[in-house]
């Protein structure tokens, strides 16, 4: 049996940890469990063991990212740290704190926030960057567009109207309720 000195997590959540690696896409159930797990770790940072100090380390220098795999269709309105891509379908508003990608295929229908926005996709509602915004070609997007830097590709649909704002330091999350998030699988 596994002899770990822990004060903040159980042995089964350090092993959850320790089975992961940090700063890879998960699907967002699972990347929920790991940003708890570590936001739990960050709390008990002063009374933390010498491996969960290693742990937090580790896990906090590379967050994961949040993926919306193809095939699930998702509903909810969610703010995520880190990196969020959706490969399926999402309804809902989606904010994450570092990028938000919807690759092809992917398609996203509500409000979009991030430091920086790419679409390969479709989004159907309107975007905030507080850094840039891209639309790649083929890409289709409906909705207003607010970001200091905005590039639409040639082939790229887009209609609604776009706001060039100041640059922002950072993207702040704004708390959003989860509690009606849901999903399923498609095909």
């Amino acid at each position: 049996m596994l002899e770990l000195d822990l004060k903040i997590l159980t042995v089964k959540e350090y092993l959850y940890l320790e089975q992961n690696t940090p700063g890879e896409f998960y699907d967002w159930k699972t990347a929920g469990k790991l940003n708890g797990l570590v936001d739990r770790l960050k709390a008990g940072l002063r009374r933390a063991t010498s491996p969960e100090r290693k742990m937090y380390k580790s896990w906090s220098a590379l967050p994961c990212g949040v993926l919306f795999p193809k095939k699930v269709r998702v509903k909810g309105n969610f703010a995520f740290p880190g990196r969020v891509r959706v490969e399926g379908v999402f309804e809902g508003s989606l904010a994450a704190t570092e990028s938000l990608t919807v690759e092809c295929g992917g398609e996203v229908r509500g409000k979009v926030s991030s430091a920086a926005v790419f679409c390969d996709g479709t989004i159907l509602g309107d975007i905030r960057a507080s850094g840039s915004v891209e639309v790649a070609s083929g890409a289709r997007v409906e909705g207003d567009i607010h970001a200091p830097a905005v590039k639409v590709h040639k082939g790229a649909r887009f209609e609604g109207r776009c706001s060039i704002t100041k640059k922002q330091k950072d993207f702040t999350l704004q708390r959003v309720d989860s509690a009606s998030a849901t999903h399923r699988r498609t095909g």
